[in-house]
């Protein structure tokens, strides 16, 4: 059994992370109001943060060794493979999705890992379906005017903090 003072700083570790994702989605959403554009550089401070996070919650649970790191870096990889997928969506359907959006994506799998980045992409889709059919049968939009997605990833953020 790991002595207290350890499950509390690994406590305090995915209490900062929580506040980290909640700090950037919303910073990410006012800036995608605002202007209609995500800052990659926020981006990129947010997920080398998170990376430092995981990386130092396995040296807190006592469980880093030389052949453990190797796994957790790896499985950083794979919860950032959601925004790297987003990345490609976004280039090849010629910005129809946002790459600050797949930017927000990356950084969201990285904090939150798989399970629970999918969720939260899921969720955002499903927000964002229902915003753009209420606009569409209010007549603010059209089927082909885009609207910014941050907003949508922060409500399926919420929504999933609360499940």
């Amino acid at each position: 059994m790991q002595p207290v003072w350890k499950r509390r700083i690994g406590t305090i570790i995915q209490r900062l992370l929580c506040v980290l994702q909640l700090c950037y989605f919303a910073e990410c959403t006012r800036t995608d109001l605002r202007t209609g554009y995500i800052s990659v550089g926020l981006s990129l401070i947010c997920a080398v943060c998170g990376v430092i996070l995981r990386i130092m919650n396995l040296f807190v649970g006592g469980k880093f060794t030389g052949e453990t790191m190797m796994p957790v870096l790896l499985g950083i990889i794979m919860d950032a493979a959601i925004g790297i997928f987003a990345m490609a969506f976004s280039f090849f359907s010629l910005n129809a999705f946002g790459m600050g959006d797949a930017w927000m994506v990356l950084v969201m799998g990285i904090l939150s890992g798989r399970e629970r980045g999918m969720l939260i992409l899921w969720l955002a889709f499903m927000v964002g379906g229902v915003y753009g059919s209420f606009c569409m049968g209010t007549g603010k939009k059209s089927r082909t005017d885009a609207f910014p997605f941050a907003p949508c990833l922060l409500t399926a953020y919420m929504i999933c903090s609360f499940l």
